[in-house]
């Protein structure tokens, strides 16, 4: 499977096809990484997603 390139605040990042860009930007890393709630539990009855990364 052939890597696609990502750009995120000038910074040029290699993922996989299918990446969400909230995991693109987690291997960047830094100031990049967007704050997230994946495992917030007063979101519970949304599936408990904060949906930064859609």
């Amino acid at each position: 499977m052939s890597l696609i390139k990502v750009t995120i605040d000038n910074i040029e990042v290699d993922v996989e096809p299918g990446t969400t860009i909230l995991n693109a930007a987690r291997q960047i890393g830094g100031s990049v990484v967007p704050p997230a709630m994946c495992y917030y539990s007063k979101l519970e009855g949304s599936g408990g997603y904060c949906r930064t990364c859609l």
